[in-house]
C-alpha cells in the first residue's frame, strides 16, 4: 500500500503546472487525487494518524473537493449550452 501510495503521490507531483490548467488535466488530478486520500485513508487505518498524515490528507480533500465541485459546473455548462442549441 506505501508503494501504491507513492506512485500515486508521485504522479500528482510530477504533472505539469502548465497543463494542469487544461480541462482533461483537471480531471485527471481530481481522480488522482481521490484515489490518493483513499490509500491515504488505508495507510492511517493501519498505522495510526499523525500531523503529516493529516495536513497532508486535508490538502489532498481540499483539491478532490474543489475540483469535484469544477466537474459539475463544468458538466452543467455543456447540458445547458447542448440545451440551448
Amino acid at each position: 500500500m506505501n508503494r501504491r501510495f507513492n506512485t500515486l503521490l508521485g504522479n500528482l507531483l510530477e504533472l505539469d503546472p502548465v497543463e494542469k490548467l487544461q480541462p482533461s488535466s483537471l480531471h485527471s488530478v481530481r481522480i488522482r487525487s481521490k484515489e490518493t486520500r483513499y490509500c491515504l485513508e488505508i495507510i492511517r487505518a493501519c498505522t495510526g494518524s499523525n500531523e503529516t498524515v493529516s495536513r497532508l490528507d486535508a490538502a489532498l480533500k481540499r483539491v478532490h473537493r474543489t475540483l469535484g465541485v469544477w466537474h459539475d459546473y463544468d458538466v452543467g455548462l455543456r447540458m445547458i449550452n447542448t440545451f440551448h442549441d
